[in-house]
């Protein structure tokens, strides 16, 4: 089972996103794209679970954008965990 991997850096310009472990990085991109490009990628790799890191004043925001975006254009249910 596949899982996408993301800390959320204040300080990164660009947000690393990765798949399966912390090695295979798929992306960077701004925290505006970062949401719509998870789901993006969770639909092309036919990935169900997310996890994001780094602090809840910015991890929360994304992950309830990343479920609410993955049901409306994919109507598809997202599992996000916040560490």
């Amino acid at each position: 089972m596949s899982i996408i991997y993301c800390n959320i850096n204040l300080f990164d310009l660009n947000q690393k996103v990765y798949i399966n472990d912390n090695t295979n990085q798929i992306g960077q991109v701004p925290i505006e794209s970062l949401d719509h490009f998870i789901v993006t990628m969770c639909a092309k790799h036919n990935i169900d679970n997310v996890i994001l890191t780094g602090s809840n004043y910015y991890t929360l925001p994304v992950k309830n954008r990343i479920e609410k975006e993955a049901i409306s254009r994919y109507n598809k249910k997202i599992k996000v965990e916040v560490k």
